[in-house]
């Protein structure tokens, strides 16, 4: 689908561009450029990008938000969407709990498809920072270590409700398995900040 440059482009839009250093026109579909921009500018404490699914917008969109992006109460700054919803008349700003932002690997993990041990060679997480007695006990529970197809179950589990971020970054430690991860996953429940596209900082390895 062609994307039509909006004609109009609102006001407190343009005032934004000021703050962070971007011509008005560059701004309409470039969700992951101005969200980024947005938080390498520190308008805003604890901004970072959040990538997933937005209402009005085919396809993945980017978005800012001040906090944990599976938090439903944390503050959603999108100033973007009004460029593909013509509804949206301005910077759009609310909360998840309004069910406009989904962001990948919301849910419970009880949703995910529980990740299994497929016969091939069994891989062992090699974390540089040991795991808690609380991350040991879930991989315990859903039967692991696995081989290299059951890790990539686990880096596609919802992230809710395990120690999503301790068990994340051990993956991401372990030669072989770090490949599962997708990279909106360790980029919005880590710090670790992929290609340097979701926090102000350098990419963490």
């Amino acid at each position: 689908m062609k994307l039509i440059q909006p004609t109009t482009i609102p006001a407190d839009v343009i005032e934004l561009c000021g703050q962070i250093d971007m011509a008005p026109e560059d701004v309409a579909y470039n969700c992951h450029g101005v969200s980024l921009a947005i938080v390498r500018a520190g308008l805003r404490p604890g901004a970072r990008v959040a990538r997933g699914f937005a209402q009005g917008v085919i396809g993945q969109h980017s978005w800012v938000v001040l906090g944990d992006p599976y938090d439903e109460n944390v503050p959603i700054i999108d100033a973007t969407l009004w460029s593909y919803d013509p509804d949206v008349k301005g910077i759009w700003s609310g909360t998840a709990k309004e069910n406009r932002h989904i962001p990948h690997g919301a849910g419970h993990y009880f949703r995910g498809n529980p990740p299994q041990h497929h016969g091939g060679d069994t891989i062992y997480l090699h974390p540089k920072t040991p795991l808690s007695d609380s991350a040991r006990k879930f991989l315990r529970m859903i039967g692991a270590p696995f081989d290299a197809m059951g890790w990539m179950e686990v880096a596609h589990l919802p992230v809710e409700g395990w120690p999503s971020r301790e068990i994340i970054e051990a993956m991401l430690d372990t030669p072989g398995i770090d490949v599962f991860v997708p990279i909106d996953i360790a980029g919005m429940v880590t710090d670790r900040n992929p290609g340097r596209l979701y926090l102000d900082g350098p990419e963490i390895n």
